[in-house]
């Protein structure tokens, strides 16, 4: 009876005025950081019709009963203002902390996902001086959901000022309050549902699940887990059961040159848009060209994340088994990793990487030592650098330094260089008023004159190498798209896959000696090694001959899906097709790779 009337004091004591103002605010909160996520507030429901007071008051009961995103969402924004409110003592510091916190986030999210098309994850973290050095000049656009967004923080900011701010004197009350936002963070980071919670597809979380489940479902998965069933010494058998081929013609090692373009893609042939002219049409002219195959490169990436496609051709691992938004440059690569690099050293290549950008991005300067190039070549290095239309090095002046290599390399030694380039690379603002207007979109147009240069300085390139006097193949792929909109704005062409649509690429190899040339209608990042080594007389190591036949069984593997011998698309986490044992397979090698080696 004691703790009964404990408990009926406390229940008298309590303020229901402030904490019915305390969950108004945090549900304003909620409404705002919805806002801020792609959620039209204002039209949530045709049912509810246009943004007024009394259907937010619906919504919230409606979804305080049937959607559990909401639930847990709304939980986690009570967890964060309880643990404030412990920490500070006073309730109206505790809620502005936590609509500080909040907002700022979401906001920062809006602008990431304008820029790029794909919003924050965690690992960007790592990325963030790289994120700001090519952020100079991009301009972002707002939408009504912006606006949205920002009145409500205003209104929830307002009703913070009549909730009272006397600190709270009792420091074992505080402690309980902090200790049960812990425990309702704890709860959520281990229901059920929360393994139902997909982040594939980031932007669409964050949607669908909201801000908070979305951040937990990161958080929890950044731990890379060892596959179920792994076994080193399994996979380190399977992988020896692939004989490295004997080198019988050391003497006929020709040069390899491998470029990844900026942002380089076909457009025009992905989506329907019709151009005044042909803005590349040296790279139109190749699909008729002798010695050269040309083909269709499906990206693990969209309008950014270029690193992680270099590490994907590099290392053959697929990203597609990290968590969402993992970065291999700045997470896992600590040591000395196998990579093609290493692998043309042990072959007695000379190795050069060249990147017309800054060492710090993605901190390639560090990496490359790893990755083990003889020699890396940054814009730090790289003084006679030129530039066009934008604030990036012109492809030209990049590749002028890829034919410095060449004139001055041992004559008894073939080179192996790999080249990053940056024209390409956004915003497109800088539009030549005189130039050609290939279409009305100012952005698009200016992306199609910057990519005419990029395709004038790759003939200039591929010109250089067919007059050259050794044996020299040339591997070339985009890296991704660029962020436009273009399929909301110009939808896809006839035959081309919706969901695909924004990952695919060109990608071409090409020889200035007879050769007869094998290739890949569509590929993906992590096969080009093993299909550019196939294309030379150098045998090949283990690891390239296990991904030349599980190219036979899932010719493509991205982050988004994997497509199978069969044509048919499918999730990377879906364990009803008759090719997941082989991915599961493949992840395990890509965990021994990465991890084990």
């Amino acid at each position: 009876m004691k703790y009964i009337n404990k408990i009926k004091d406390k229940l008298k004591n309590i303020n229901y005025k402030e904490l019915f103002i305390n969950l108004i605010v945090l549900f304003i909160l909620y409404l705002s950081i919805s806002a801020f996520a792609g959620i039209d507030i204002y039209e949530y429901e045709e049912s509810i019709g246009n943004f007024k007071i009394i259907n937010c008051i619906r919504m919230f009961f409606k979804n305080m009963i049937f959607n559990l995103d909401f639930v847990l969402n709304y939980l986690t924004l009570v967890a964060m203002y309880l643990i404030n409110y412990g920490i500070s003592g006073k309730k109206r510091i505790a809620l502005l902390i936590t609509i500080i916190l909040s907002s700022v986030f979401s906001i920062m999210n809006y602008f990431v996902t304008q820029i790029r098309g794909i919003g924050f994850t965690l690992p960007d973290i790592y990325s963030v001086r790289t994120a700001l050095n090519v952020a100079k000049g991009i301009k972002v656009s707002v939408n009504v959901n912006f606006f949205i967004g920002v009145a409500l923080l205003i209104i929830g900011v307002v009703i913070c000022y009549h909730i009272s701010n006397e600190k709270q004197k009792e420091k074992k009350n505080r402690i309980i309050k902090a200790i049960v936002g812990i425990g309702i963070l704890f709860v959520i980071t281990n229901v059920p549902y929360l393994e139902e919670v997909g982040i594939w597809d980031v932007n669409d979380c964050y949607k669908c699940h909201g801000q908070g489940l979305t951040l937990i479902k990161m958080t929890k998965d950044l731990k890379i887990q060892k596959p179920k069933g792994y076994n080193k010494q399994k996979v380190k058998e399977l992988l020896d059961s692939y004989n490295a081929e004997e080198d019988d013609n050391a003497e006929e090692r020709v040069n390899i040159i491998v470029v990844m373009n900026e942002s380089f893609a076909d457009l025009p042939e992905i989506y329907n848009i019709e151009l005044s002219q042909d803005n590349m049409p040296f790279y139109h002219s190749l699909k008729n060209r002798k010695n050269t195959v040309v083909g269709k490169m499906h990206s693990s990436q969209y309008g950014g994340g270029t690193a992680n496609v270099e590490y994907e051709f590099l290392t053959q691992n697929a990203t597609a088994f990290l968590p969402v938004g993992a970065m291999p440059y700045q997470q896992y690569i600590k040591k000395d990793t196998s990579s093609i690099v290493s692998y043309m050293n042990s072959l007695n290549y000379k190795t050069i990487g060249i990147h017309s950008w800054y060492k710090t991005g993605y901190s390639r300067g560090k990496i490359y030592k790893y990755l083990d190039f003889d020699k890396s070549l940054f814009k730090e290095e790289m003084n006679n650098l030129e530039y066009e239309i934008n604030e990036y090095s012109s492809d030209m002046s990049t590749y002028k330094y890829v034919i410095d290599e060449l004139e001055n390399k041992e004559k008894d030694k073939s080179i192996f260089e790999f080249v990053v380039t940056m024209q390409n690379h956004l915003p497109y603002i800088y539009q030549e008023d005189n130039g050609v207007q290939y279409v009305d979109n100012i952005y698009l147009n200016n992306y199609l004159q910057v990519q005419n240069k990029v395709d004038n300085s790759l003939k200039y390139l591929i010109d250089y190498i067919d007059k050259y006097n050794e044996k020299t193949i040339v591997l070339f792929f985009g890296d991704h798209q660029p962020n436009l909109n273009l399929q909301d704005e110009y939808g896809v062409r006839s035959g081309i896959d919706e969901e695909e649509a924004n990952y695919i690429v060109p990608y071409f190899i090409t020889a200035n000696y007879d050769l007869n040339l094998e290739g890949k209608e569509e590929t993906s990042a992590n096969y080009l090694e093993s299909l550019l080594m196939k294309n030379t007389n150098l045998k090949k190591d283990s690891y390239s001959l296990y991904m030349e036949e599980l190219n036979k069984e899932i010719p493509i593997i991205t982050n988004q899906y994997y497509i199978d011998k069969d044509g048919n698309k499918n999730e990377i986490d879906d364990k009803e097709s008759k090719y997941y044992d082989k991915l599961q397979e493949y992840q395990k090698v890509v965990y021994y790779k990465m991890f084990d080696e």
